[in-house]
C-alpha cells in the first residue's frame, strides 16, 4: 500500500469540522494536520489527493444489519413506500409481466399503516396482480407476509385443514387460509421457494457490500445464516477480503453454531480485520408491526394481547450464559418493554453466574421502554443497538399500539444518552434503507419524509448532529470492540473514510437525509467514487 495526503477539505474531529489534511501509509492514518507536516512525516512517492472542499468523515459502521438478506431484497419486489394495496398490486404486475409463469416472485417493504384503509393485503389482492406465479411479499419488519393462493397451493396450505400452526395462518369465518401469514407459516411457504445456492449468496453479498460502499459504509455488524460457521466466514472471507471487495465485517454468529465454535476454538473478536466473529445472536420477543413484541401491558389496539416472549426465560438464561461462558458477546433481540426485561434479567443471571470484564452485550432494537428500564440498562453497561431510520414510520401508528405513557418513553435515544448508555446506530436492512445519513438525519429530526411533524415526534429525545454521528460512527466500532480502529480519524486508525458532498454540521437539519457520499475509502484505498 502506497502513501497518500488528502488535502483541500473540512475533516471531522471531536464532533466538528475543520480544514485540514489526512496522511495514510500501510492502510492506516498515520497524521491529522498541515500538508506540509504531513508530506515530511511520510517522505517521498507520496500521491496527493485534493478533496475539492468536501467533508471528510470517518467511514460508517453500521451497526445491525442482514447483508444477504439484503443484496437478495435488491433484486426483488420493493415494496417501501407503497400507500395503498393498489400501488402494491402494481408493482407485483409490472415484475410479473418480466417473469416466466411459474416463477416465484419475493417482495418486501409494504406496511398496513401506510393504506388509507390500513388493511392488510390478502392472497385475493395477489391474485389480481398474477395468478400464474406464486407470490410472497413481506411486510417491512420481516414477522408478517403475504402470499397469494398459488403460493399457498405450493406450500400445502390453500385447505381448511392444512396442517401448520394454527396463530401463524389468518383464516376467514369459513376457516380458509386469507393469505396473511405469519413466523412459523413463513418458514412453511419458503420451504416450496426454490432454494439459493452459495454462488446465489456470494452474489448478493457482493451487491449489498457495493451498496454499503456508495452510502459511505466501510465496515457493519451483519446477521446471516449459512451451513455451518465455517460456511459462513467463508463466504465473508471471499467478498469482503482483501481479495475481494475490501470490506469489513462483524459477524452475528447463529446460536446453532456455538458448538462450532466451541470445537474450533474461535471466540467473539476472532478472525482478522476484515472479517471477524461478532456476537451469538438470541431472540427474546418478536415485532412491534406483528403485534408480537412482548409488552407489559396489552397492545392499546388490540385488547388482550401483549405478544409473546419467543424463547421462555428460563432457556434465554441458559443460553445467554453458555455464550457467556465460551467467551462469546451475545446480541439479543428485544424490542417490546417485557421482551427488555427478559433480556436483562438473562444477562444479569449470566454475570452472576459466569462474571466476564466488559462483555459489551448488545440489546438489539432496545425499542418499547419504560422510564424505570434505564437506570438498569446503564447499570449493565449494555450497548443499545438502535435503528433512528424506524422512527419516521413508526410514529404513525406507534401510541395508537402501545398507549400515550408508553410512546412518550419509547424510542428514546436522547434519555439514553443521558443515562450513559452507548447507542450504536444502525439499520436492520433490508427492514428499512442502509443509508447513515438517513439514520442521521432520522435521530436528529424524528420527522416522517414530508417533515411532519414539524418540532418532530416526541421532540424531547431529538438527539444533535454530533451526537447522531457519533452512534453511526465510533459507538458502533465500540459495539465491536473496535473503538480507536474504526469509527474516528485519528492516527493509528484504520484508514476507512467517508467523503460527503457537505459538512454535516453545517447544514440544516431537514437536509440531512440528502448529504451524498462523494468517495469511500477502505484500508487507504478509494473502494467506491461518484467522481
Amino acid at each position: 500500500m502506497g502513501k497518500t495526503i488528502l488535502h483541500g477539505g473540512r475533516v471531522y474531529r471531536n464532533g466538528c469540522t475543520v480544514p485540514t489534511s489526512v496522511g495514510i501509509s500501510e492502510g492506516r492514518i498515520v497524521g491529522v494536520g498541515q500538508r506540509e507536516d504531513l508530506r515530511s512525516m511520510l517522505g517521498g512517492d507520496v500521491k496527493e489527493v485534493d478533496m475539492e472542499g468536501t467533508c471528510l468523515l470517518p467511514g460508517f459502521v453500521e451497526g445491525h444489519c442482514h447483508l444477504v438478506s439484503l443484496g437478495h431484497h435488491l433484486e426483488t419486489v420493493d415494496l417501501q413506500g407503497c400507500e395503498s394495496i393498489q400501488q402494491l398490486q402494481k408493482r407485483l404486475r409490472d415484475r410479473a409481466q418480466m417473469e416466466p409463469p411459474g416463477t416465484w416472485i419475493l417482495g418486501r417493504g409494504w406496511d398496513q399503516d401506510f393504506f388509507a384503509d390500513r388493511r392488510y393485503p390478502t392472497a385475493v389482492d395477489l391474485d389480481v396482480a398474477t395468478e400464474k406465479h406464486p407470490v410472497l411479499l413481506h411486510r417491512n419488519c420481516g414477522w408478517v407476509a403475504c402470499a397469494n393462493t398459488f403460493a399457498l397451493q405450493e406450500a400445502g396450505l390453500a385447505t381448511e385443514d392444512a396442517e401448520a400452526d394454527h396463530e401463524h395462518i389468518e383464516r376467514d369465518a369459513q376457516g380458509n387460509p386469507t393469505g396473511l401469514v405469519r413466523e412459523k407459516a413463513i418458514n412453511t411457504i419458503l420451504e416450496a421457494v426454490p432454494q439459493t445456492t452459495r454462488e446465489d449468496r456470494r452474489g448478493y453479498l457482493q451487491r449489498a457490500v457495493d451498496h454499503c460502499l456508495s452510502r459511505g459504509i466501510t465496515s457493519a455488524h451483519t446477521n446471516d445464516h449459512e451451513d455451518s460457521l465455517w460456511a459462513l466466514a467463508s463466504l465473508y472471507r471471499e467478498v469482503c477480503g482483501p481479495g475481494g471487495r475490501g470490506f469489513r465485517a462483524y459477524l452475528d454468529v447463529p446460536y446453532d453454531f456455538l458448538h462450532d465454535a466451541e470445537q474450533l476454538g474461535v471466540i467473539t473478536g476472532s478472525g482478522d480485520e476484515w472479517v471477524r466473529l461478532g456476537a451469538t445472536k438470541l431472540y427474546a420477543d418478536g415485532s412491534l408491526g406483528a403485534r408480537s413484541a412482548a409488552l407489559s401491558r396489552d397492545y392499546a389496539d388490540d385488547a388482550g394481547n401483549r405478544g409473546r416472549l419467543v424463547t421462555p426465560p428460563t432457556e434465554l438464561q441458559r443460553r445467554v450464559e453458555r455464550a457467556q461462558r465460551l467467551g462469546m458477546q451475545v446480541a439479543l433481540h428485544a424490542i417490546g418493554d417485557r421482551g427488555l426485561d427478559s433480556a436483562m434479567d438473562a444477562l444479569e443471571a449470566a454475570d452472576h453466574i459466569a462474571p466476564r470484564p466488559d462483555p459489551r452485550h448488545r440489546l438489539v432494537h432496545c425499542q418499547i421502554t419504560r422510564e424505570d428500564q434505564f437506570s438498569r440498562l446503564a447499570q449493565g453497561s449494555h450497548v443499545a443497538a438502535i435503528q433512528p431510520i424506524f422512527v419516521r414510520t413508526d410514529m404513525r401508528w406507534a401510541t395508537e399500539r402501545i398507549g400515550e405513557e408508553l410512546a412518550r418513553t419509547s424510542y428514546a435515544w436522547r434519555r439514553m444518552l443521558q443515562e450513559g448508555i452507548v447507542c450504536a446506530g444502525g439499520s436492520d436492512a433490508p427492514v428499512e434503507p442502509i443509508a447513515p445519513a438517513l439514520g442521521i438525519w432520522a435521530a436528529v429530526t424524528r420527522t416522517d419524509d414530508a417533515g411532519h411533524p414539524a418540532d418532530g415526534w416526541m421532540p424531547e429525545q431529538k438527539v444533535s448532529i454530533r451526537e447522531a454521528i457519533q452512534m453511526f460512527t465510533h459507538d458502533s466500532a465500540y459495539a465491536e470492540f473496535s473503538e480507536g480502529e474504526k469509527g474516528c480519524i485519528r492516527r493509528g486508525a484504520l484508514a476507512d473514510l467517508a467523503c460527503l458532498d457537505r459538512d454535516p454540521t453545517a447544514v440544516d437539519p431537514e437536509e440531512l437525509a440528502d448529504v451524498q457520499v462523494v468517495e469511500t475509502w477502505v484500508g487507504g484505498r478509494p473502494a467506491y467514487s461518484k467522481r
